[in-house]
């Protein structure tokens, strides 16, 4: 959506970003489809700000609003049990997740300071075989690195925030909006742990780091 901005076409760019949207909904991840859902309409809202003079785009922005209303509606009703049976089959409980978070805390409340370490032993088996997954990188942190892996996590969060948060132009709302929603993914999933999950997500920020500064128009 930032390259919209850059562009004399910029209803091209939105139709991509639904394209986007459309690849999300097939990968059936509900996290996935919850906070892309949240990202895209963010980022949509702030085009139709910047664009509010361009009476064409306002029209394409309100028929996109409208089809987007639409689709909805029949998803939820007369395509949910066909089209998107899929989806809605596997409910809208946590999957498991609760109880890993229980166990998280428990490998906390034993190893506080320092945690178990990435590679301990399986708290369900009482052997190691690989990492022990607690789909949440908050979790994940807590139990494995405790007070000092959380402090490190915390220390990271707040200089790559800062970073983003300097000198603030267009493209670094889209690329926090981007940011945000890896990173709030990382906290219901494992991609804070995938080292290719986690330089994409740090892609924005490097990003940030190279562009200049936004001048004013005259």
């Amino acid at each position: 959506l930032s390259l919209a901005l850059e562009s004399d076409k910029p209803w091209l760019w939105v139709i991509v970003a639904v394209c986007i949207g459309f690849a999300l909904i097939a990968t059936g991840s509900r996290a996935n489809m919850m906070f892309g859902a949240i990202a895209g309409i963010a980022g949509f809202i702030y085009l139709l700000i910047k664009f509010k003079k361009n009476k064409a785009f306002m029209a394409f922005g309100y028929t996109c609003i409208a089809a987007a209303v639409v689709f909805a509606v029949l998803g939820v009703t007369l395509l949910k049990d066909s089209l998107f049976s899929w989806v809605f089959d596997r409910g809208f409980t946590s999957s498991g997740r609760v109880n890993l978070y229980e166990i998280a805390l428990e490998m906390f409340a034993k190893y506080p300071i320092l945690g178990t370490g990435l590679f301990a032993a399986d708290p369900a088996l009482g052997f190691n075989t690989c990492m022990y997954m607690y789909h949440s990188l908050f979790f994940q942190t807590l139990a494995c690195g405790g007070m000092v892996g959380l402090a490190v996590i915390v220390y990271y969060y707040i200089g790559k925030f800062q970073i983003m948060c300097k000198n603030f132009t267009s493209f670094k709302y889209f690329g926090l909006l981007a940011v945000l929603a890896f990173e709030a993914y990382a906290m219901v999933d494992m991609v804070g742990l995938v080292a290719s999950m986690v330089l994409i997500g740090l892609m924005p920020l490097i990003i940030m780091e190279l562009e200049p500064p936004e001048q004013p128009k005259n």
